[in-house]
Parts: C-alpha cells; structure tokens; sequence
C-alpha cells in the first residue's frame, strides 16, 4: 500500500471513529439519578422505597413534560423489576409501578403530549416481560410466577382497568392469567382469589356492564374452582354485589354456599379437601389423583373465612330467625 493510501485510511478510520463516539450515548446526571432510584427502591427500608417511588413519580409527572422514550423505559424498568428476588425490589418496584400506572393512565391523568401508550397495550407489556424462558426453573422461575401476580395486582389496584375507553379484553387478559397462576401454581392461588375479589369490588364501585362479572363465574366452572375456598370468596362477592348475576343452579343449594344444608360440604372446602371423588374410579386410581390444594399449611387465616363470616353476621342482623352460629362455628369453622 503506497503512503498516500496509508494516510487516507488512518483519516477514515479516525473519522470512523469520531462518529462512533458521537453515536454513543452520554451517561447523564439525569441517568445518574434514575439509577439512584431504582437502586432505592429495592432498599430494605420501607420509607427508603416510599422516597424513591415519590422522586420517581416526580419525574414521570406530565408538569416535567417526560418524552415517551423516559416514560416507556421506566414502564419497563419496573415491570421487570418485579420478577427481581434481591432485597426488598419487589414490594419497592410494585408501589413505583401502581402509582405510576395511577399517574400515567388513571381517572384524573392528565394527558402527555406523544406519549402513544394505551391500558390494553400496558396489560400487554406485563404479560410479555413477567414471563420465564421454558428453560428456567427453581427460584428464577418463582420469581417470575410472583412477578406475574404483582404485575396484575398493580393493574388492579392502580384503577385502571375498568375505565371508558379501556377495551374488555384487557380484563379478560387479566382474568385469564390469575385463573392459569392459580392452577398452576396453587401456593399462588389465594393471593390470586383477593385479587379477583378485590377486582370485583372496583367493578361493583366504577357501575360496569354484569358482562365483565359473568366471565368470572365461566372460567370458575371451566377451571373446576367453585368448590375451593377461593371459589366461595368469589362466589359470594359477586352474589352480594351484582344480585342479578347468572349464577349455577347445580353448585350449592338454592346457590347458597351458607346453606344449612351444605355446612359439612363447606367445612370441606375451607380445609381444601373437598374434591368429590370421580365417579367409577378405582381405589388405586384415587390414591393416585394428586389434589389441586395449596400444599402447605398456611401461616395467615385465609381471606375466605373474613367474607363468610362478615355475610353470616349480615345474616344474622337481617332475618327474623336467629342464626345458630354456635353451631355453625362447631360444623364448619372449628
């Protein structure tokens, strides 16, 4: 190569090289700050995590004028943050993550100019990023099962769900996973019972179409959980909330689960063995059936039993007849 033709080269690889630089990306006070933030809100100190959920709602508020790149990756920084087993991340992602979805697209959100995000397309983003490779297993892949479920409990809780404009396929989205953690993870299923009873309530409060309502009571049938503590929860708050609701004739006794009549089905339930067995099954086929129960004794009374016993005192302050609870207590609860 001739010297002239060597020093051509040296320029265009300099040149090269100096627009590579500027292609690159400055790490900015602003970054300094976001990483400051999320360091924090996996602090193990609760007020820690309070601070940097408040300083990171500062930044995404519509007064600051956030671009649609800052809020889209903080979105994402945050739903994957749930899946993160270090420190106290989880709890500090979830509060950053409800708040933010309050802020961004609740009842009183003020509109941000560009931003081209929707609720269907959010509930969308938290299904896709919560998800675990086929491959992973072990604790990775309890931490993205547990991900999944605060994902969907800050959907819930942030009030955005049921809004006008928001379509019914976000909710049945919704619906569809809590129903899919609860099969296949039953250590998961009483947490995902709450948060479709809680789902219930703000449906109940925002005076949403029975529709929505309607498909829990399907996919209790088509999941087989009518007969679970968790299926009573439901079961209960949707009679009490939504009278007119199509409930099944065939499940308990005038669709009562607090029938007199099914005390001893109900104390089944409630000790999650209520199972009835198959019909023309044999014994080693029984002995066999693995039971579709929580598996482990759990440390915290169930939410089930507040519900029952809340309506059994309704109950009782409502109707001539005197309700014998001492008797239900000895059946059912003791």
């Amino acid at each position: 190569m001739s010297r002239k033709r060597r020093q051509e080269a040296a320029e265009d690889e300099i040149v090269s090289g100096a627009n590579s630089v500027k292609r690159q990306r400055k790490y900015t006070d602003e970054d300094a700050k976001l990483a400051s933030i999320y360091d924090n809100l996996a602090d193990e100190a609760e007020e820690t995590r309070k601070k940097a959920a408040k300083d990171l709602l500062l930044t995404l508020s519509p007064s600051q004028n956030p671009s649609r790149d800052v809020i889209k990756k903080a979105l994402t920084r945050l739903i994957r943050g749930l899946c993160s087993g270090r420190k106290a991340a989880r709890p500090g992602f979830f509060i950053a993550l409800t708040e933010a979805l309050r802020l961004l697209f609740g009842p009183k959100s003020e509109a941000i100019s560009g931003l081209g995000l929707s609720v269907d397309e959010i509930v969308g983003e938290i299904d896709a990023k919560t998800q675990a490779d086929a491959s992973v297993d072990g604790p990775e892949k309890r931490n993205h099962l547990l991900g999944q479920i605060t994902g969907y409990t800050a959907i819930v809780q942030s009030c955005i769900l049921f809004q006008p404009g928001v379509s019914i396929q976000s909710w049945l989205i919704v619906l569809d996973q809590l129903f899919r953690l609860a099969k296949e993870a039953p250590w998961l299923r009483q947490e995902c019972g709450s948060i479709i009873c809680q789902s219930l309530r703000l449906l109940a409060s925002e005076r949403v179409d029975t529709a929505y309502v309607q498909e829990v009571v399907e996919r209790l049938s088509s999941n087989d959980m009518f007969k679970t503590p968790e299926g009573v929860a439901i079961w209960l708050t949707s009679q009490s909330l939504f009278p007119a609701i199509d409930l099944p004739t065939d499940v308990w006794h005038q669709k009562d689960p607090l029938c007199i009549k099914e005390r001893v089905t109900l104390a089944k339930v409630m000790r999650e063995n209520a199972r009835e067995k198959p019909a023309k099954v044999d014994d080693k086929t029984l002995s066999n059936k693995k039971l579709d129960t929580t598996g482990t004794p759990q440390p915290q009374m169930h939410f089930a039993w507040e519900l029952i016993l809340s309506h059994l005192y309704r109950r009782a302050d409502s109707k001539a007849e005197v309700l014998d609870f001492s008797k239900f207590w000895t059946e059912v609860v003791d």
